[in-house]
Formats: C-alpha cells, sequence, structure tokens
C-alpha cells in the first residue's frame, strides 16, 4: 500500500487527523474547544488558505494545530499550511500538537521557534505535488 504520503489525497483523507486529534483531547491539560475545519461539506480547496488552515483547537493560551507522524518519524508539514499558520500565529499563540501512533508519544512545538528553523529543513512533495517541510521530530524536539 506505501506509506501514508504517497497515497492519493483522498485516500488520506480519509485516515488524516483523527487518531492525532484524538490523542490531543485525551491528553491536554486544560480547556480547549473545536476551532479548526473538520471534512466540511464546502469545497475546501476553494477557500482561502488561511481560512483552509484554521487551526484545529482554541486553548486560553492559544491555538493548537495537530499533526501526527508515521514511521519515519518526519512530520510533513506542507509549506501553504505553515505560511498560513504564521498568520495564525501572529494573532494568538500558536503551538503545534504531534503524535507519534507508533510509540504513543505525543510533543508540543512552540510555533515561532519553529516557524524560524523551517527554511533549513528538507523539501519534499506529497503525491499531487504539493510541498512540505520535513521535520525529523527527534532532531525538533531533541529527543533521540
Amino acid at each position: 500500500m506505501g506509506e501514508f504520503r504517497e497515497q492519493s489525497f483522498a485516500a488520506r483523507l480519509g485516515a488524516m487527523g483523527d487518531q492525532a486529534e484524538q490523542a490531543f483531547e485525551q491528553v491536554h491539560d486544560g480547556g480547549f474547544v473545536r476551532f479548526g475545519l473538520n471534512r466540511p461539506p464546502v469545497a475546501v480547496q476553494q477557500l482561502p488558505t488561511m481560512v483552509r488552515y484554521t487551526p484545529d483547537y482554541l486553548t486560553s493560551s492559544g491555538f493548537v494545530e495537530v499533526q501526527g507522524v508515521g514511521r519515519d518519524r518526519i512530520v510533513k508539514l506542507k509549506i501553504e499550511k505553515a505560511v498560513a499558520l504564521q498568520q495564525w500565529h501572529s494573532i494568538f499563540n500558536l503551538r503545534l500538537f504531534v503524535f507519534d501512533s507508533k510509540r504513543s508519544e505525543h510533543h508540543y512545538l512552540d510555533w515561532g521557534p519553529l516557524w524560524q528553523r523551517l527554511p533549513a529543513m528538507p523539501i519534499g512533495h506529497f503525491s499531487e505535488g504539493k510541498p512540505y517541510w520535513e521535520l525529523n521530530i527527534d532532531q525538533v524536539t531533541g529527543d533521540d
């Protein structure tokens, strides 16, 4: 079947986010509300980029965007999504919550320092051609 990133967008859409978002809701210490779009019945590709990439959750201390990581421990962060998240961060603090289902672990990454590091990250491409930054979770968290 290949890696998740090599699957079509339609195939990825069926699984993306659910497990990581459930993990966030189970482990987050404090209140939160669902904020971002969750498979809305609209043509998402027609929405402005900033609206399309509305962060997943709102907390009292800022926004939280949730993303899962695969076996390769590489977070594939779409470049256009990162730019939109930077706009959200300029409005209210943003953190990236990364969930590794294989190791059953999670990490919170502060967006400001991460945004500064992104241009030095390798770039990959999803099957439909969208470029993404490759964030090795062990390098951005200091874990090994």
